[in-house]
């Protein structure tokens, strides 16, 4: 977990440091650097899903990665896998499709047991304001 967080750091630091550049060149620049760094991510193989996972979970103020797209019953056991080797020891699922009761109780069958119901800031803003929406999530712990 540690290397994904610096990892997700980084990106963060990317982001602000391109937005702080003053000139067109230091932007190139920055770009140049950003490139070959999500190169070396996305070598990783599926480390890049959860460290996309965790950049956007961090931009929108939350502790730990939330699921909130699709998840085929078949992807589970490997996501479960993937969890345990990068050393995420919780999530959040806030997806609002129909399925998301059963796939709480695949993720349970799976060796995550749900430890209860939360709140999270979703990816969207506000319309009113300038900050994120709070949405209710299953909280998961990874075993």
């Amino acid at each position: 977990m540690r290397q994904l967080i610096e990892d997700s750091r980084k990106e963060l630091d990317f982001l602000a440091e391109y937005h702080s550049a003053g000139t067109e060149g230091q932007r190139v620049e920055i770009r140049e650097r950003h490139e070959k760094f999500i190169e070396g991510i996305k070598a990783k193989g599926h480390y890049y899903r959860y460290f996309k996972k965790l950049v956007e979970a961090a931009k929108c103020g939350n502790w730990v990665i939330d699921f909130n797209e699709t998840i085929w019953d078949n992807e589970v056991p490997g996501i479960v896998a993937d969890l345990q080797a990068y050393g995420i020891q919780e999530f959040t699922i806030s997806s609002t499709s129909s399925r998301t009761v059963d796939l709480c109780w695949l993720f349970q069958k799976n060796g995550c047991p749900l430890v209860g119901l939360t709140r999270i800031y979703a990816r969207w803003k506000s319309l009113d304001s300038d900050e994120y929406e709070k949405i209710p999530a299953f909280k998961f712990q990874v075993r």
